[in-house]
């Protein structure tokens, strides 16, 4: 019975057993389980009675619209004599009501995930202004995750929507069902209202979790507040295993929310946790409070305690809390009575309770008065919603019906003729539905939908919606200029045109040439087109085989048509404005048997689809002035019958399948009418109700892409999702960007062997992905990531291809930076390896693409940064920074690709900087949390593991020429400064990272921080009072160490740091304090030590002294001369080394003043030792090895001591006779 009752489905679709669990629209569903053949993917299938047309449509229109993790995902729906058939994910978990029957209650863990779900569906809902109006059990799916989502929508409504007339509308859209419901004699029940057993009105939500005020009758209309009563209701009844006011009569359930008291949640039974902990009894009290005004609100729910902070990344959406008013929703007469019956037994109750005020939330202690209902409550509400019609009626919907929102006919070539007289008034119900109106109500919290559900339980990315949206653009940059070559006639796809000669004497028109028609007015060319529709309507009601006439009309008309260039586009408008034409051109190949003659007029309606594509892409909105539309008259395109086209091809093609030349022709001409409908509705903004293609459309194309052996229709059909994809606002693109036609594409391209076809295939890839980025992780998960990047890495690889794929990998980190799919992608080695390998290109959008890649992986994990470096990632990044500007003679195109490659490694370099930040804060609170600590945990060992490595990374951002000014700055000398503070305490050992980290490693790397900084001293300007009482009191604690190469090296960054400081006199008080306390105490030991740490300590001592000349006693009080000169003598020093050098500096500063204790006590000792080193220069200045510069600049150094100014030369005559005997020498 299942396959007769649904036998055009079984074209498509494998059926196996019912599910009971499911939705039931309208009480008028069954629901099997599925799989589409040819695949293994399994579905649910629902077959819907045609008098339950309104709520399916209703239904359809918000799943086909609304993209979220937690709605159902719906496919398809199709239509046969009797049913509607709806295609949707399979919930392999059934539905809530299911559950809570089978267990009875639930745990508060799990009550918290499954209430988390149901909140961020209602917060999408309200988000896109959609009353959800029924929330209940029955109606929750659960699939094989466990996740909640929201399945039946045959309720649901929009701000500014009467329900009830668009109900009508949806009815009326069905033409003849009346009649096949009648002839089915199981549908003609009247429960839904009049029109033949038509459910023309909405039907009540269940009363168990309506909310008070919709069942005293204060306001006829769910709104977000009663969804949000709805939801209290199910949580409630998720713990307690039973609604909140459940009663065996509806009279006792509607008193029991009106008037009663909420009863306190708790489980009947044995189980442990059956008392409620306060955060959810709070919770259920405040969302069950009676009075909507005081009820809990979406900024109060979201930061409740009960959620545990999980909910807090919905918090920043919500600016207005005020209670929001919405549309009415009409009741079924049968309720509406029984409702009113139902007032009516609550109003004589309360002669039993004359005192009693209606309390809210009574478990907590709360009360809000309410008025009691009114006595008129259960009147009709038509004259309300007249009133809503007459001030509201210009209010437009913008959910309407598109393609995706029409069922297909799914029954037999001998009703097509009954499917095309149907469409149009489809087309009109589209249009209709566009002019409901209703009532004003206030934005919602929030008008962008909400995170999904894996980005919620993540922190949050940094990048802001426009930073994506920009990075977005950047990385698909290629794809905004036009493809290549049309659908039809692509010589990169059939290889050589057809002919397209005709003879001009039997011709029934005069031959024009695309050459003369440019040239001629508007008016002459739609004379003209009048002719050849003429000719074409006489040509096909011609009977047997073909005319030579006809064959060469239709071959004149195809060489017109394929001349875009040069033939005026205004050629097409009166050709297809009535869709006579194009309904005999069809009628012609569907009657013709004349195998080429078809081919031909299949050409040709491609070619006239080809050129009516800029009228379409020039169209105005509908909202455009009057003056507007006078300077663009294809405002009028929106009136051809385009969609009826569309259809009648797609059923060809079906039909044709099997004949591959005809299959071709005909998917060609499809494929053109696609763009060019694609192209109207990306200028207009707006969905077309006369250019509706139907569902089945995309699934021909699909199924030509399973023709892997015909290499043409392959490349069709690729070029066909190419194009539709390009126009990426458009309905057509996000029903062509779907994972199934992904893998497809994928498959297409790693099979192609023609270069044209996997350039085709990639580019359509890299558009799907920039309009679904879930179809990347698709094709990485079932072709596996090693396979995608063989497109990168392969010898053999096209650079546009590699530019795709690329652009692929960069739209999935890019819009999905949180997912799970991103992290692991960005912490893939084999990945960044083979990302950073583009840098190598000699392409520079390749070299582009791979920066905004990196840029995102490193913007979505921070950790990975130590990868990219270990992968030089800053020998790219400095290459490529100092290229030339590019010049004129690379060409336009050239140097905009040069600039858009400076613009993204900008980008890039700006996030590394603004990582830095981050990382520096993550290595100081793991450094932290071991402080003094010498068996640091588990926990603290993963933290040092995963962070100290980063400081090699620190030491090669700001190292680096292209990072280091916009690194180098206060907060980062800060860090650095209490990172030597660390690695002091590492050194001395009072604080232990091992076994996680090498104490040496993580000391070395500090240093050579601090010592690329002393190489570059301009980066210290401004920053002197911080690196003098954060940089230098670690660095001299660090001199004092143990190890020689620690010593060493911090003794030359202090050196080289307060001689900076002390010749620009910046904070010169705090360096000689510096000095004075860390380097005068130690400098005896320091002076004895082998090189270099001698000679950074005298460069030291002699800038200090000649910078603060009182420092000379604090020297001398050391015993630093007395010691250098007995150095000197005992020729210690090499008397041309460095060391020498700043040793007589030292000296002779110390000489020069001649009034200082220092110089006095130095003298006597200084004759014999400078005279010892004026004679150990003057008899090496003739030695061979002897470099006479450096003989020369010693005997500068010692010359100076000689200066009149000293002492010296006035009391060493001798002294004098050496230098003489030097220079002569």
């Amino acid at each position: 019975d299942k396959a007769a009752l649904a036998q055009p489905i079984m074209e498509n679709f494998v059926l196996y057993e019912d599910i009971t669990n499911s939705p039931n629209i309208a009480g008028c569903t069954t629901t099997h389980k599925g799989r589409r053949k040819g695949t293994i993917a399994f579905l649910a299938i629902s077959s819907v009675k045609k008098r339950a047309r309104a709520p399916v449509t209703n239904h359809v229109r918000f799943v086909s619209e609304l993209r979220h993790p937690l709605v159902v995902q719906f496919m398809e729906w199709y239509e046969t004599t009797n049913h509607l058939w709806l295609v949707f994910e399979l919930c392999s978990g059934g539905d809530l009501d299911t559950l809570l029957q089978l267990d009875g209650a639930l745990p508060e863990t799990a009550i918290r995930q499954f209430g988390m779900d149901l909140v961020r569906a209602l917060h999408y809902l309200h988000s896109s202004d959609i009353v959800y109006a029924d929330l209940c059990p029955s109606k929750v799916l659960i699939d094989n995750e466990g996740q909640m989502k929201l399945a039946d929508f045959s309720l649901a409504f929009k701000n500014g929507e009467l329900l009830s007339d668009l109900y009508c509308h949806f009815v009326d859209m069905g033409g003849g069902d009346e009649e096949s419901d009648l002839s089915a004699g199981a549908d003609g029940d009247a429960d839904g209202g009049g029109g033949g057993g038509q459910i023309r009105e909405p039907q009540m939500p269940q009363l168990d979790w309506l909310a008070p005020e919709m069942v005293r009758g204060d306001q006829p209309c769910a709104d977000y507040k009663s969804d949000l009563w709805s939801l209290g209701a199910l949580l409630y009844h998720m713990f307690t295993g039973r609604p909140p006011f459940a009663a065996a009569t509806a009279k006792d359930v509607a008193e029991g929310i009106v008037y009663k008291q909420l009863p306190p949640p708790r489980v009947k039974g044995a189980r442990l946790t059956g008392k409620p902990s306060n955060d959810f009894s709070d919770l259920v009290g405040r969302l069950l409070d009676k009075d909507p005004d005081t009820r809990l609100d979406w900024p109060e729910l979201i930061s409740h305690s009960f959620w545990q902070g999980k909910l807090a990344d919905l918090a920043g959406s919500y600016g207005d809390a005020s209670p929001r008013k919405s549309m009415a929703l009409n009741r079924s007469v049968s309720l509406e009575e029984t409702l009113a019956s139902v007032r009516q037994s609550l109003r004589a109750s309360r002669s039993h309770h004359p005192n009693q005020q209606p309390l809210g939330d009574t478990s907590l202690g709360r009360s809000n008065s309410r008025s009691p209902i009114p006595e008129d409550a259960a009147a009709d509400n038509s004259s309300f919603h007249q009133h809503e019609q007459q001030h509201h009626h210009n209010d437009a919907v913008s959910f309407t019906l598109h393609a995706g929102s029409r069922p297909v006919t799914a029954n037999n070539s001998s009703s097509n003729k009954q499917q095309q007289q149907q469409q149009p008034s489809t087309a009109a119900a589209a249009a209709a539905a566009s002019s409901i109106s209703g009532r004003q109500s206030s934005r919602p919290p929030s008008a962008g939908a909400p995170a999904t559900p894996q980005q919620q339980r993540r922190p949050s990315s940094s990048t802001g919606a426009t930073d994506v949206e920009e990075l977005r653009r950047l990385i698909h940059l290629e794809e905004d200029a036009d493809s290549a070559g049309s659908v039809v006639d692509n010589p990169r796809i059939v290889g050589s045109i057809t002919d397209k000669k005709f003879d001009t004497k039997s011709l029934p028109v005069p031959p024009l040439s695309p050459d003369r028609l440019a040239g001629m007015s508007a008016a002459e060319v739609a004379r003209h087109a009048g002719v050849l529709a003429q000719a074409f309507a006489s040509s096909g009601s011609e009977r047997g085989p073909p005319s030579q006439k006809r064959i060469n009309l239709v071959s004149y008309a195809v060489s017109v048509f394929s001349a875009t260039a040069t033939t005026p586009a205004e050629l097409a408008r009166p050709l297809l404005a009535s869709g006579t034409v194009a309904n005999d051109l069809l009628k012609q190949i569907r009657e013709t048997t004349h195998a080429d003659l078809k081919l031909r007029l299949c050409r040709l309606l491609a070619h006239l689809f080809c050129l009516a594509a800029p009228l379409l892409a020039s169209a105005t909105p509908a909202s455009a002035t009057p003056s507007s539309k006078l300077q663009h008259p294809s405002a009028s395109c929106e009136t051809w019958p385009l969609g009826e086209s569309a259809t009648q091809l797609t059923e060809m093609l079906r039909e044709q399948f099997r004949n591959t030349k005809l299959k071709q022709a005909l998917l060609a001409a499809l494929g053109e009418l696609l763009v060019a409908i694609s192209a109207g509705e990306s200028a207009l903004g707006k969905q077309v109700a006369k250019w509706i293609v139907p569902a089945m459309t995309v699934n021909q194309v699909s199924r030509c892409l399973h023709s892997s052996e015909e290499v043409v229709t392959s490349h069709l059909a690729c070029k066909i999702i190419e194009k539709v994809c390009g126009y990426q606002d458009t309905q057509h693109a996000a029903r062509f960007s779907t994972q199934e036609l992904g893998q497809l594409v994928w498959s297409t391209l790693r099979l192609a062997t023609l270069d044209s076809l996997r350039i085709c295939a990639a580019v359509s890839l890299s558009r799907m992905c920039r309009i679904s980025p879930a179809i990347c992780q698709s094709v990485v998960d079932k072709a596996g990531l090693s396979s995608v990047l063989d497109c990168l890495n392969a010898p053999s690889s096209l650079t546009r291809v590699q530019q795709s794929v690329l652009s692929m990998l960069g739209a999935s980190l890019i819009c999905s930076p949180t997912a799970p799919f991103s992290k692991k992608l960005s912490q893939d080695r084999d990945f960044l390896h083979s990302v950073l390998k583009q840098l190598e290109s000699p392409n520079p959008l390749n070299r582009a693409k791979a920066f905004l890649i990196v840029d995102s992986v490193v913007r979505n994990s921070p950790d990975s940064l130590n990868v990219c470096c270990n992968l030089r990632l800053l020998v790219y990044v400095e290459r490529d920074s100092r290229r030339d500007t590019p010049g004129a003679g690379r060409g336009a195109a050239g140097v905009e690709l040069q600039a858009h490659l400076y613009h993204c490694l900008d980008l890039l370099v700006g996030t590394l900087c603004a990582c830095v930040p981050g990382v520096t804060d993550q290595i100081l609170a793991a450094l932290d949390a071991v402080a003094g600590r010498k068996h640091p945990s588990n926990a603290q060992a993963k933290q040092l593991r995963q962070w100290l490595p980063l400081t090699s990374v620190l030491a090669q951002l700001s190292g680096s020429p292209a990072l280091r000014s916009r690194i180098v700055q206060a907060p980062f000398l800060s860090f650095l400064g209490q990172l030597l503070s660390h690695c002091q305490a590492l050194d001395c050992h009072k604080t232990v990272v091992e076994p996680a980290v090498s104490h040496e490693e993580v000391i070395t790397t500090a240093l050579t921080i601090a010592e690329s900084l002393v190489l570059h001293p301009n980066l210290l300007v401004g920053c002197g009072e911080l690196v003098a009482k954060q940089l230098l009191p670690p660095l001299g604690g660090l001199i004092g160490s143990s190890v020689v190469e620690t010593r060493v090296v911090a003794m030359k960054i202090f050196a080289e740091m307060c001689c900076h400081l002390l010749a620009q006199d910046i904070e010169s008080e705090s360096v000689a304090a510096a000095i004075d306390d860390l380097i005068i105490p130690q400098s005896e030991s320091l002076l004895l030590e082998a090189e270099p740490a001698p000679c950074f300590l005298l460069k030291l001592l002699g800038s200090y002294c000649e910078a603060k000349p009182s420092a000379a006693g604090i020297v001398q009080l050391a015993g630093l001369p007395q010691l250098l000169l007995q150095l000197l003598a005992d020729r210690q020093f090499g008397f041309t080394s460095q060391t020498a050098l700043n040793s007589f500096r030292l000296i002779t500063i110390l000489l020069s003043q001649r009034d200082s204790k220092a110089a006095s006590a130095l003298l006597p000792d200084s004759v014999p030792a400078l005279g010892t080193c004026f004679t150990e220069l003057a008899s090496a200045a003739t030695a061979p090895a002897m470099d006479p510069a450096a003989a020369l600049e010693s005997a500068t150094h010692l010359q100076a001591v000689l200066d009149p100014s000293t002492p010296v030369s006035e009391s060493c005559p001798t002294l004098l006779a050496e230098h003489c005997n030097f220079v002569e020498q």
